[in-house]
């Protein structure tokens, strides 16, 4: 069985994604988003992450559940996080010191690779990265 990819990109109703800063601070998130990123995370067997969108979750997730004010719902997405296998689509990216993390350097490779064709049939989501989709067809 081959494994779905889904596009979890926050968009708003007139097609905004982020600024010229490429700076997402127009989102609201709330209890109800929580719960659904929750459920989400709870239901994949893997994460598939642009470099763009991958770096700054890289820096932030791994130790978010140790900042003081994390809730809840922050320490269990971390956990969720930090356990699914993570793939990052990139040419750049030489090493990643996340856990469970397994760089992709070519799209046309990737799909062809060990780490594609064994990925349990679930599904996995392309989070946060508006050109990934496109490219990985």
């Amino acid at each position: 069985m081959t494994a779905t990819l889904i596009a979890q990109i926050n968009v708003s109703l007139d097609g905004y994604i982020e600024n010229d800063d490429h700076e997402i601070d127009w989102q609201f998130v709330d209890a109800e988003y929580d719960e659904f990123i929750l459920q989400t995370l709870r239901s994949l067997d893997a994460m598939v992450f642009g470099r763009k969108a991958y770096e700054p979750l890289s820096q932030y997730w791994p130790t978010a559940a140790d900042n003081p004010d994390a809730t809840p719902v922050d320490v269990e997405q971390a956990r969720l996080m930090h356990e699914l296998p993570k793939y990052v689509v990139s040419t750049m990216l030489s090493k990643t010191d996340w856990h469970n993390t397994h760089i992709l350097h070519d799209v046309s490779d990737s799909r062809r690779s060990r780490h594609a064709t064994t990925v349990p049939s679930r599904s996995s989501p392309a989070a946060g990265s508006s050109p990934l989709p496109a490219i990985s067809g």
